[in-house]
């Protein structure tokens, strides 16, 4: 009954490290965009958030991560604001035990 039950108990510290490394990694942020160069003569200031989903295996180091980002501007003039929407596909290598996580873009 005690072998049972230290099994058990093992069983069930190791449960959620397993059950949450096979769930997708969702990132989020958001911030403060400010323009720089020739693109500041045209516009203000604006704010731009961002989203994305890293999916993996975790018998396999390799997963995949996909994120997007959306960027807005004020003009100085008064016009349209001006947007900008981008994505990125990336590779993430994870490297067990040494802490690091290099991707690959």
């Amino acid at each position: 009954m005690r072998r049972f039950m230290l099994t058990a108990i093992i069983a069930g510290l190791m449960l959620p490290a397993v059950a949450a490394a096979q769930l997708p990694r969702i990132m989020a942020g958001g911030g403060f965009s400010n323009p720089i160069g020739d693109f500041s003569d045209m516009v203000d200031p604006g704010y731009h958030g961002r989203v994305g989903v890293q999916l993996g295996s975790p018998a396999f180091p390799l997963a995949g991560r996909l994120e997007g980002a959306y960027h807005s501007f004020g003009q100085l003039d008064g016009e349209a604001k001006t947007t900008v929407l981008n994505g990125v596909l990336s590779a993430v290598l994870e490297l067990q035990g040494t802490g690091l996580t290099p991707y690959f873009l």
